[in-house]
């Protein structure tokens, strides 16, 4: 009888510890957030909160100082809940959360995919994150609409241009002359201005098809975005390749 009980004692104890190994804790004491709380409880305040959703080259981000804005997203990131470590990474998705505080100081959580990245190294399980996954999906629609929605002429958004075939508008014809014209190794043949964005000067987006100057060579197309100074100079700021193959696999 003795051996008995003192059996399921041990049964008992190793289920206890194995209950506490797993017990859930709190965003907060596994990551900076706890810092940013304790000045926050010391009368420091939250200035601006920055978001990205981490998808490398095509990641969308917001920054917002909204009042209303930053209470939502602390309030949603300190309601997740951390669980188990796992053995696992995909390295090629990590949302970020930065808030930055009055005190000139900031912080935040990395997460990668759907779990809790600590020190670039280890990832946790996390649950009751689906209000912030919700907030910050909306809020980003919500900033983008914005920037999309800038009145036109004025300094800020892109704005799309109509659909159009043959040459190019007179000005963006001219930049696209004087920012390639000195090129070589390479023929660069426009086809379509797709957006436009004023700034101190001008900025285009034109659809291009590129040709290396070499035997047998393969056009590509990409995006040529160039920069239009007030004084009539103009650059190539950026080229992306469209890869037509990877683009054409279903995400």
């Amino acid at each position: 009888m003795k051996k008995m009980i003192a059996l399921l004692i041990g049964l008992l104890l190793i289920f206890s510890v194995s209950l506490a190994e797993k017990n859930p804790a709190s965003i907060q004491s596994m990551t900076d957030l706890s810092d940013i709380q304790a000045k926050l409880d010391q009368g420091v305040t939250i200035v601006k909160a920055y978001y990205t959703d981490g998808y490398g080259f095509s990641a969308s981000e917001f920054t917002t100082d909204d009042p209303d804005e930053i209470a939502q997203l602390w309030t949603a990131v300190n309601a997740i809940i951390v669980g188990d470590r796992v053995n696992e990474s995909i390295t090629d998705w990590y949302p970020q959360i930065v808030f930055y505080l009055s005190d000139g100081t900031e912080g935040g959580v990395r997460f990668e995919a759907n779990w809790l990245c600590i020190g670039g190294k280890e990832n946790y399980e996390i649950s009751n994150a689906e209000d912030f996954w919700s907030l910050t999906a909306a809020l980003r629609e919500k900033h983008e609409s914005m920037e999309n929605n800038d009145v036109p002429g004025l300094l800020g958004g892109w704005q799309s241009c109509p659909a159009q075939s043959g040459l190019l508008p007179s000005d963006a014809q001219a930049a696209f002359d004087k920012a390639t014209g000195t090129l070589v190794g390479a023929s660069y043949t426009p086809v379509a201005l797709l957006s436009t964005q004023v700034v101190a000067g001008m900025n285009y987006c034109i659809l291009c098809q590129i040709t290396p100057v070499v035997p047998d060579a393969v056009p590509v197309w990409a995006l040529v975005y160039i920069y239009a100074d007030p004084a009539g100079n103009a650059s190539i700021s950026n080229i992306w390749e469209i890869y037509i193959d990877r683009h054409a696999v279903p995400q």
